[in-house]
């Protein structure tokens, strides 16, 4: 992941009726499945993407394999919740693989979508990096 994902960037915006916006660009990460489902091959697997710190609370989530839009039905995500001290909102999203799913692939990628930038925001996980793959 390039660590410029990571910052937040601050910006102002005018807004009707004209209350001042702030828009800040979600940072993401992806992270492996839990120890315990790498330990059984044949089980089902979950990547979790988790974005934090954004404002405001809108996210659009695409998740990709290899390059390769994934099925919707393999994605469950959460509505934005605010929860920052500073009025900013969280977001979790879940991509559901099969063990053939996560052995047939080797890039996984959660892309967001946020108003506070025109490219989006992205956290990938290569299992290549996991021990257990």
């Amino acid at each position: 992941m390039n660590p410029a994902d990571l910052s937040l960037s601050l910006s102002l915006s005018l807004s009707p009726p004209w209350q001042l916006a702030r828009l800040r660009r979600p940072p993401c990460t992806c992270t492996s499945p839990p120890p315990e489902q790498l330990a059984f091959p044949d089980h089902d697997l979950t990547l979790t993407c988790l974005a934090s710190g954004f404002y405001p609370g809108f996210v659009r989530a695409r998740w990709t394999m290899d390059g390769q839009e994934a099925e919707r039905r393999m994605v469950t995500e959460s509505v934005p919740e605010p929860g920052g001290t500073d009025g900013s909102y969280s977001w979790s999203g879940y991509l559901t693989l099969t063990a053939a799913q996560w052995h047939a692939h080797t890039r996984f990628s959660c892309e967001l979508q946020h108003e506070s930038s025109t490219e989006p925001v992205v956290g990938t996980f290569d299992r290549s990096s996991c021990p257990l793959s």
